[in-house]
C-alpha cells in the first residue's frame, strides 16, 4: 500500500522460484548472492534484470535506484526467526473483546492439535484473537486497541508465558481507554526468566521497539497464523 500510494505504481507481483524444476538450469543463468540486505547489492541485481528484459535509460535507473534506497530507510531493520519452536503455556486475560475478568488457559494441559468447538457468536474467535493480540499487537479481526476492550469497560490486560529451549518468557499488555477522548493507551512489557532463576528485561524502549523485539524471538504474526492458528475465516 505504501509503494502504491507514494509511487503510483498500480501492481507489484512477486514470484518465488527456486531449485525443485525438472529443467536444467544453465551455468550462465546463476546468480552468486550476495547481502540482500544491502541497498546497492538490490540495485545491481534489478539494474541485471531490466537491462536483460527491457531498454532503460539512465533517468529511469537513477529514479529506480531513488524509490528502493526510500524504502530501505522505511522498511524497518530488524531479524525476525524464523521456523522457531516454541510452546504455549499459560495465557491470562480480562476484558478483551466480549469477555469479562479472570480468563486462563493452561495449555500444559494440552497436547497436539488443539480445536475449540462452541456454537456461533460464543467466543471462539475472539479466544484466539485475544491469544494473537497478546503475542503480536494485532489480530485476524483487530488490530486498534479500542477494538479489542470490552465496551462495557475501561482497561484490558493479558499475559502470555511460553517456552524456548527450557526457559519462560513473558509478554504482559495492558491498557486503558481515555473516556474524553476515546482513545486507548497500550504498555507492554517483554522479559524471560534466566537459568538462574532471573527476571531478564527484553524491553525496546518504546512499544514499536518492544514489538520487534518481540518478533525476532517468535516471528511473525503472519507465519504464526499460516503455521500454528486456523480460523474459520482461513478455510
Amino acid at each position: 500500500a505504501l509503494i502504491h500510494s507514494k509511487y503510483g505504481i498500480k501492481e507489484i507481483n512477486v514470484i518465488r522460484t527456486d531449485g525443485f524444476s525438472g529443467d536444467k538450469i544453465r551455468v550462465e543463468d546463476k546468480i552468486d548472492v550476495g547481502d540482500i540486505t544491502n541497498s546497492d547489492y538490490q540495485f545491481n541485481l534489478i539494474e541485471d534484470y531490466l537491462n536483460r528484459n527491457y531498454i532503460v535509460d539512465d533517468e529511469l535507473l537513477v529514479r529506480i535506484k531513488e524509490i528502493n534506497d526510500d524504502l530501505n530507510v522505511i522498511l524497518p531493520d530488524e531479524e525476525i526467526q524464523r521456523n522457531v519452536s516454541w510452546k504455549l503455556k499459560k495465557f491470562e486475560f480480562d476484558n478483551m473483546f466480549s469477555y469479562g475478568k479472570d480468563n486462563v488457559v493452561n495449555f500444559t494441559k494440552l497436547n497436539g492439535i488443539v480445536g475449540l468447538f462452541a456454537p456461533n457468536a460464543s467466543g471462539k474467535s475472539s479466544l484466539l484473537d485475544a491469544l494473537s493480540f497478546c503475542l503480536y499487537d494485532t489480530s485476524s479481526r483487530a488490530f486498534k486497541a479500542a477494538n479489542i476492550l470490552n465496551n462495557k469497560k475501561g482497561s484490558f490486560k493479558c499475559k502470555v508465558n511460553f517456552e524456548i529451549d527450557g526457559l519462560d518468557y513473558y509478554i504482559e499488555r495492558t491498557a486503558k481507554k481515555n473516556f474524553r477522548s476515546g482513545h486507548v493507551k497500550v504498555d507492554v512489557e517483554f522479559w524471560m526468566i534466566d537459568e538462574g532463576g532471573d527476571k531478564i528485561s527484553l524491553n525496546g524502549d518504546q512499544r514499536r521497539t518492544t514489538n520487534a523485539n518481540i518478533r525476532r524471538v517468535v516471528g511473525t504474526f503472519e507465519d504464526f497464523v499460516l503455521t500454528s492458528l486456523s480460523l474459520q475465516t482461513n478455510n
